[in-house]
């Protein structure tokens, strides 16, 4: 059975091409160096590999969607270095618990839930539909 790993990842050229035509010169990827690229573009296509695909996806040609997905994981992470990282264990960031009643206080520095809405429009279709959110946080 093959995974998204087997098919190339978008390539700088191709990125530069759909990226600079959306959101032009004075983006964070057109200010990007080329390492900086490559290892968005990597990163993003890992973060692509981790979904619940729909079980047969990657027996024929890789959708044109998903290729461009692996484009935008990228936008987001030169955008914003590391949000596409797995988040930490809700735990490492409790401050405080309670068992009766139950109660949580979580640390000022939590993350936030981030939610990737451009990613989730292109893959949507093609993953299980019980990870629909596309998200990191």
């Amino acid at each position: 059975m093959k995974s998204i790993k087997d098919y190339p990842m978008p390539d700088i050229a191709e990125a530069d091409e759909y990226l600079l035509a959306r959101w032009g010169n004075e983006s964070p990827w057109a200010k990007g160096t080329e390492e900086q690229k490559n290892q968005a573009l990597q990163r993003g296509w890992d973060y692509l590999a981790g979904l619940n695909w729909k079980d047969g996806l990657f027996d024929v040609e890789l959708p044109e969607a998903i290729h461009d997905a692996g484009i935008v994981a990228a936008f987001e992470e030169i955008k914003n270095p590391g949000c596409l990282l797995p988040e930490q264990a809700p735990g490492d960031f409790l401050q405080s618990k309670k068992i009766g009643p139950i109660s949580k206080t979580f640390r000022r520095n939590a993350p936030t839930r981030r939610k990737f809405l451009a990613l989730e429009r292109l893959v949507a279709p093609y993953i299980m539909k019980k990870q629909i959110r596309i998200c990191r946080g």
